[in-house]
């Protein structure tokens, strides 16, 4: 789960996959492997998976001033853009039937996939429907409640079980029956299963043998002093009157809510940040965050800290050694579980959870230098469209807030994460609606966010809302008075989304119109054989000429 980012989850899978090849004894035969079967076009991937350059044998280096521009992306290449996507399932499921072979199998776990993206969902749809792949095994968990009929998550594996039903093994994992919870509670306890069974019956009714809502209530308990270890018998002991007393139901929000609030509030506020940036972050990101922490923190910090950095850095560890986080890497926490995640993010007050989310984006777009801001980009503008009203406070805010809309549709758009694309450039448009950003003075914002929108909406398969942005533009040219040049590749999204739709008699039409407007004599509707063999010959030499 990244929040906005495209294949968030396939990114979170093989980010590591490079130092771990490295440790094999076959790490040459398996990048050798790979180079071979990706060839040049691993840079896709790379493009993706950073961590994966040195295993794909390409360069992903780019300047620190390198930001995503207008140039990075062609807005009128609507068959390009699918035909890329194509390429890019294609390039991604050759790079893991190389690692995925006979003798040496792959796995890939996926957790929570009921919240991938649907660019995520078709890749994963793609590779487990793939018979080439057979020496690769997808396991993917999901909440089942959390997904209906409708989700898009079970559209997909109606998709892959119509496709064959062979390759899909539903496993329901329901919650611990009464000996497995006595097993879980002996083993936590190291103690006999007969002698702790009065308490493992107690965990069962009031957690109803949820694994992690036992653990936790055990947690709490020992916390609260009514589970405690005894130095006289060297066993664990506890009072059942007193824990049924103290806990009629053990609601595990309520649980983590307590053993957050055990922290201290500095602790508190830094966990609060990080649970609005997402279950995964770095120091960085949060020292990045500081100008969205309240003035009671930085009152905190002056008392007890050198500065804002010695305090995350302190309330870090702290977090670490009370289990609520667990680290990935030397710079790179998670919380261990989505519902502290969830429990974290509770202790904003709700009226105020939007413009934090909001002010958080905005600080990180504010001291990010460019290439953080590239990898940030899409956390960013997530936090930043909560609630947009706070970039509502100068022109230049409002204008910063559609460009990075636009930025953020654009790499999703090169990403061929076009659901993901769509939504931006819906943000970036509902932003426009804020005022302060004219026509007059941002007409190319205006044109190339229209533009994508168009574009992204007909990648997605919804042409209604594809012209509904072109006609905004195009309906009002003169109004808006748009000049030839910039209506014409508004005019070829267009012509270009009919001829792909097999409506050739409108495309021809509404290429007739566009060479009339720029100028050109309109082709014949009817033509004459003399007319072709003399076009024909004139083409020849042309070609014979520039040859």
């Amino acid at each position: 789960h990244g929040g906005g980012q495209p294949y968030s989850g396939f990114i979170s899978a093989f980010s590591d996959l490079g130092e771990e090849l490295r440790d094999t004894k076959d790490c040459g035969t398996i990048k050798e492997a790979i180079v071979q079967a990706v060839g040049e076009e691993g840079e896709l991937i790379a493009q993706l998976i950073p961590d994966l350059d040195e295993i794909l044998s390409v360069d992903n280096s780019f300047p620190d001033d390198r930001v995503c521009s207008d140039d990075d992306y062609d807005s009128t290449r609507i068959e390009g853009s699918i035909e890329a996507k194509n390429r890019l399932l294609f390039i991604f499921k050759r790079f893991i039937a190389s690692i995925g072979r006979a003798g040496c199998p792959l796995v890939l776990f996926l957790d929570d996939v009921q919240w991938a993206d649907q660019a995520s969902l078709d890749l994963l749809e793609s590779l487990v429907t793939d018979r080439s792949s057979g020496s690769t095994m997808v396991v993917g968990t999901y909440r089942s409640n959390e997904v209906g009929e409708e989700h898009a998550l079970a559209r997909t594996i109606g998709n892959i079980k119509a496709a064959n039903r062979k390759v899909v093994v539903d496993i329901p994992l329901g919650n611990l029956k009464p000996d497995n919870v006595n097993d879980l509670v002996a083993t936590v306890l190291r103690q006999q299963e007969e002698n702790v069974r009065t308490l493992s019956d107690i965990v069962k009714d009031k957690t109803l043998g949820n694994p992690f809502h036992a653990i936790s209530f055990m947690q709490a308990l020992e916390h609260e002093g009514l589970l405690s270890f005894n130095f006289g018998s060297f066993k664990w002991s506890w009072d059942v009157e007193k824990i049924n007393a103290k806990y009629v139901t053990a609601n595990v929000a309520d649980l983590m809510t307590q053993k957050l609030q055990a922290l201290q509030p500095e602790a508190q506020t830094v966990l609060e940040i990080a649970a609005c940036i997402g279950c995964e972050f770095d120091q960085r990101s949060l020292q990045l965050a500081s100008k969205a922490f309240p003035s009671d923190f930085e009152r905190l910090v002056i008392d007890k800290y050198t500065d804002t950095n010695h305090c995350i850095e302190a309330t870090l560890g702290e977090s670490l050694n009370e289990g609520v986080l667990r680290k990935v890497d030397s710079s790179t926490y998670c919380f261990v579980h989505d519902q502290i995640q969830a429990a974290a993010f509770c202790l904003v007050p709700e009226e105020d959870r939007q413009s934090l989310q909001a002010r958080i984006g905005k600080s990180l777009v504010d001291l990010a230098v460019p290439n953080e801001l590239e990898s940030l980009l899409l956390v960013a503008i997530d936090l930043c469209n909560c609630d947009p009203s706070v970039f509502s406070t100068s022109p230049e805010d409002k204008v910063s807030l559609v460009s990075l809309n636009l930025r953020a549709a654009m790499q999703a758009m090169q990403n061929s994460a076009f659901v993901s694309a769509a939504s931006y450039c819906t943000s970036g448009i509902e932003a426009l609606a804020l005022g302060g950003v004219s026509f007059v003075n941002h007409r190319q914002l205006y044109i190339d966010l229209y533009s994508l929108a168009a574009q992204a909406h007909y990648c997605r398969g919804d042409t209604d809302r594809m012209n509904e942005c072109l006609d905004k533009m195009l309906c009002q040219s003169q109004s808006l008075s748009l000049t030839i040049e910039e209506s014409f590749p508004l005019q070829m999204i267009r012509c270009k989304s009919l001829y792909v739709r097999h409506e050739y008699d409108e495309a021809w039409a509404l290429a007739q119109r566009m060479l009339k407007d720029i100028g050109y004599k309109p082709f014949p509707s009817k033509v004459s054989m003399p007319y072709v063999v003399k076009e024909l010959l004139k083409t020849k030499r042309m070609v014979k000429k520039y040859k």
